[in-house]
């Protein structure tokens, strides 16, 4: 799309505005737009709450996949979701769902309507502090395995809670990318990436935690130790993650290598349920440097 820029005045450039966009913004003359020089570009966004985004999904006759459904509404970025529904059950599922999404309530039900609205906005400005908090939480359910299998715990459901709130996050960094996108717009599909690997990472710990917990294991000194040397490689990537250098990402990149070296000698002898715990070592250890790899694509 090229414009042809005209003079305005002794020394005013202007260049109009494509209409097909402002109609779907809903911009008006005396709106405000932002704009941002990128080198030799000139980055224009459209500031936030000129249109809100409504949605309808019908329920009705759907069996599965009901929360999820809902869930793709929010990741989508929609301030608006009308659902019909043909059941209490359904409705209970809605909600349950609901509560999960960080901003959205439900503000009108009805036994065969529920309205969905987020009520709590979304702003740019906190993306960058929710993506540390993840990996704050990450490095928190980390030292929390540890310290619960160091103690020979056979119970650690509450460990599988802590997995939750890193989903609620990451699903609300992913809404946030889909509404508006990151502050700078060409990091948009790196940050995309990277919070679908940290959710990777925590699914990662849930597992583990989940095969202790299911068969009631006590880990062998051994492999406490093995995971005592990874839950210090997941230090490692927070300070690399919250202060970056090329130093620290080659020292955790050898670490990684040593972790898995490691991991492949003790496969060779070890029994079923021993494999299966390294195997879940080996899968922290390997997401931890995928995230590692688009903090480069960053910095």
């Amino acid at each position: 799309m090229r414009r042809k820029v005209v003079k305005l005045g002794p020394a005013t450039l202007v260049v109009s505005l494509p209409s097909k966009w402002i109609k779907k913004l809903g911009i008006k003359a005396g709106d405000e737009i932002d704009l941002e020089e990128q080198d030799k570009d000139l980055l224009i966004q459209a500031k936030a709450g000129h249109r809100l985004t409504k949605e309808s999904i019908d329920l009705t006759g759907i069996d599965s996949l009901i929360k999820r459904i809902v869930a793709s509404k929010y990741l989508k970025g929609d301030d608006e979701i009308e659902i019909k529904i043909d059941s209490p059950e359904k409705a209970r599922l809605v909600q349950k769902r609901v509560n999960e999404l960080i901003g959205m309530e439900i503000i009108e039900q009805s036994k065969d309507r529920l309205l969905i609205k987020d009520m709590g906005g979304s702003s740019e400005d906190t993306f960058d502090s929710i993506i540390k908090r993840i990996v704050y939480l990450l490095n928190q359910i980390s030292d929390e395995s540890l310290k619960a299998i160091k103690n020979k715990e056979t119970d650690l459901e509450y460990l599988e809670d802590m997995e939750l709130n890193i989903n609620r996050f990451t699903d609300y960094c992913f809404r946030l990318l889909n509404k508006k996108g990151y502050s700078d717009m060409k990091k948009t599909s790196v940050y995309y990436c990277l919070l679908f690997l940290l959710e990777e990472l925590g699914d990662e710990y849930k597992k583990l935690i989940s095969y202790i917990n299911e068969n009631k294991l006590r880990l062998s000194d051994d492999l406490v130790k093995d995971f005592s040397r990874i839950n210090n490689y997941q230090k490692d990537f927070e300070k690399l993650f919250l202060r970056f250098s090329y130093e620290s990402a080659i020292n955790l990149a050898k670490e990684r290598d040593r972790i898995i070296n490691s991991i492949n000698q003790k496969k060779e002898s070890s029994k079923p349920r021993e494999m299966e715990i390294l195997n879940h070592f080996e899968g922290i250890t390997d997401n931890i440097i995928k995230i590692m790899g688009q903090l480069l694509n960053i910095n």
